[in-house]
């Protein structure tokens, strides 16, 4: 309680938001550094007087206690090792790191020596003062933990002035936890050093101040997982009474100490292997997508279509004929004992391009094969209705058509039939039932042909040696759709696999899409009157879509230019003019409707929540790749709101989430237009 009170003070100052001016990274409650040791030394005068004071000083120095130079080894070196093992995940994660910042020898030493002697204020006040009365009554490791909880609480304050979130700070504060424990096993067995205390304390902090990934690029959970392996071992080997080695061997002196430090390295290995392997299913699990909430079972067929009257203008083949490939989920009748389908029928081929377009690790993608779905392939359609509506979905670029699956199965278990196309050269890689592979552009190859669509100072570039319609991919992208359309009533005339035969509801037809796909979207939109209703995710308008506008009712589900910068500066990408170019067109757009539209701006969202991305790993929401918000969170509002749209304007069912702010959703944004 002392410690907090003496704390309170520096709490305030920090309030203002000013920074330390040799550490910028830094809120100036950070000088709560020496209140531990003051607490304690108000506690020690009262006790024992100026002699005990100056006792607990001289603790600083008490390298005597070493009885081993290995002891000062393990110190200076598990926390280098640990944030090496940091950085290493957090590259292979694809995570966006900062320019090298090189810092000159002088500021080097500056950060050394405010980070030890911050490191001297702490620990005479954790282990030269507190740590006795603890130990007195409990265990080592009880102790460890109480003073770990403690200190992270203590550290909570100036956290959140620093801006971080509460996911941020509460892995930081178990990873803290898991320190105090590593710190208590070195203190125990080196006769009580509060000198490798303080030692170890600054190895924590000397790499925050001096690594370029420090903060935004700085991922608590990580540092937790690797921490939390070290603190088990530790407590495996020495026992949790004392955490000390010579309680758990014959020896005694640096021989004993040796020894156990290598029969520990040996133990450690096999438990980092172990670890490693759990760490990997937890940071990659292969997940389950949350169970749909409509009545209806669900179904799914996939078709290959040629449209033999256009040529595939991203192959270099002039004689090549435009192909697609179309999954179609539909309400079904329930079959329990049916596999369910996979999330990707072809795995292996997309992911290696989906991995190589993004400059990522192939494995990073593996648990995908694993994933299944809701989905039933080929199961009987259910009859209760004469037939259902139907929607087509379009996928981002370098994405594949089961990009949006937890949306696609929402809808289809409320008595949709959803259509994805993927379409090859925008899509990461299209295998078709031949076995041929259609590889998707680049994304700088497909960013130079859609940012001309809604840009006015781009020009794109030909396609082997086609110039493109509109300077820009996109129209001939919305070919694709009205060309499905044309399919799917042939389908609906006569389906060869006899399952949808007459239950597409070709006159109640809509689109939704993603990124590329809302543009595309749009784009489809303003060609195919057939459209009834149209959903854009996060995406800009074409140039051709803001000067003609939209003639059926639309809805934008998005986010404000306040996350969209947050995303940047967590993980890159979204320049000023892109910004700028989405949130203008969407809201010229949405102003000219002649029909009913609706404006849905959710906080906290990056790109990727609007996609099944944020369902691959939890560690993703930590490096910046998806939002502050919760993943399923984002995902219900996605699927609440795009349901209520559809059932209002294709179904014509009352809609009451889209007349105004929700007290279900009071992170969402809603504008209306009647």
């Amino acid at each position: 309680m002392l410690l907090f009170l003496l704390s309170l003070p520096f709490y305030v100052l920090g309030a203002a938001g000013d920074r330390l001016p040799i550490a910028s990274f830094l809120p100036l409650t950070a000088l709560m550094a020496f209140m531990p040791v003051i607490a304690a030394l108000i506690l020690v005068v009262r006790d024992s007087g100026l002699a005990g004071a100056r006792a607990l000083f001289a603790r600083v120095l008490d390298y005597d206690r070493i009885n081993s130079v290995q002891w000062l080894l393990v110190a200076l070196l598990i926390m280098p090792v640990v944030f090496l093992l940091h950085y290493g995940v957090y590259r292979l994660s694809g995570a966006a790191l900062p320019d090298a910042q090189l810092f000159s020898i002088l500021e080097i030493l500056a950060f050394a020596l405010m980070f030890l002697v911050g490191a001297v204020g702490e620990e005479l006040g954790w282990q030269g003062y507190a740590f006795a009365g603890l130990s007195a009554r409990w265990s080592a490791l009880t102790t460890s933990l109480i003073l770990g909880t403690v200190w992270a609480l203590w550290h909570v304050i100036p956290y959140a002035q620093m801006g971080h979130d509460v996911g941020w700070i509460a892995w930081q504060c178990l990873a803290t936890i898991a320190l105090r424990v590593i710190i208590v096993w070195l203190f125990a067995n080196t006769g009580h050093s509060v000198f490798i205390a303080v030692l170890f304390h600054a190895t924590i902090n000397i790499p925050w101040g001096i690594l370029t990934n420090y903060d935004a690029y700085y991922a608590p959970f990580l540092l937790f997982v690797i921490l939390a392996v070290v603190a088990v071992i530790v407590v495996v080997l020495a026992g949790a009474a004392t955490l000390r080695a010579s309680d758990r061997c014959d020896h005694s002196g640096s021989k004993g100490s040796a020894r156990y430090l290598a029969a520990g390295g040996a133990v450690g290995s096999g438990a980092l292997i172990l670890a490693a392997a759990i760490a990997f299913r937890i940071v990659l699990p292969v997940f389950h997508f949350p169970r749909p909430t409509g009545p209806y079972a669900i179904g799914t067929v996939t078709y290959h279509w040629v449209d033999a009257n256009r040529p595939d203008i991203f192959r270099a083949d002039p004689a090549a004929r435009r192909e697609v490939m179309v999954q179609v989920w539909y309400p079904a009748q329930a079959v329990p004992a049916a596999p369910r389908a996979p999330y990707l029928a072809d795995a292996d081929a997309v992911t290696a391009a989906f991995a190589r377009l993004q400059r990522k690790p192939q494995f990073l993608f593996s648990p995908l094969k694993y994933v299944t779905t809701d989905a039933v392939s080929s199961a009987p359609i259910a009859n209760d209705q004469r037939n259902y509506p139907v929607l087509i979905f379009l996928e981002g670029a370098t994405g594949f058509r089961q990009m949006n699956t937890y949306q696609i199965e929402e809808l289809v278990s409320h008595g949709y039939i959803v259509a994805a196309i993927d379409q090859p050269g925008a899509a990461a890689n299209v295998v078709f039932p031949d076995g041929r592979q259609q590889a998707g552009l680049t994304v700088a190859q497909l960013h130079a042909m859609v940012g001309s669509s809604y840009m006015r100072d781009r020009v794109a570039p030909r396609l082997n040696g086609h110039v493109l319609e509109g300077n820009s991919i996109i129209p001939y992208l919305a070919q694709d759709v009205s060309f499905t359309l044309d399919q799917l009533a042939e389908v609906n005339r006569a389906d060869a696999g006899g399952i949808l035969t007459g239950k597409l509801d070709m006159q109640g037809t809509g689109v939704f899409g993603i990124s590329l796909g809302g543009i595309v979207a749009g784009d489809s939109c303003l060609r195919d009157p057939r459209l009834k209703a149209c959903l854009v995710m996060d995406a800009a308008m074409s140039l051709d879509v803001v000067k003609s506008g939209l003639r059926q009712p639309a809805m934008w589900i998005t986010r404000d230019a306040t996350d969209m910068r947050l995303e940047r500066q967590r993980s890159g990408g979204w320049p000023e003019p892109e910004i700028e170019s989405h949130q203008t067109s969407m809201r010229s757009v949405y102003e000219s409707l002649a029909r009913s539209g609706y404006f849905v701006r959710v906080s906290g969202m990056f790109h990727s929540n609007f996609t099944d991305i944020s369902n691959w790993s939890p560690v993703l929401s930590q490096i910046g790749v998806t939002g502050p918000i919760d993943a399923v969170r984002a995902h219900t509002i996605v699927n609440a709101y795009s349901r209520a749209f559809f059932d209002r304007h294709l179904k014509g069912r009352p809609a009451p989430l889209l007349a105004g702010p929700s007290d279900a959703y009071p992170e969402v944004k809603v504008e209306t237009k009647p």
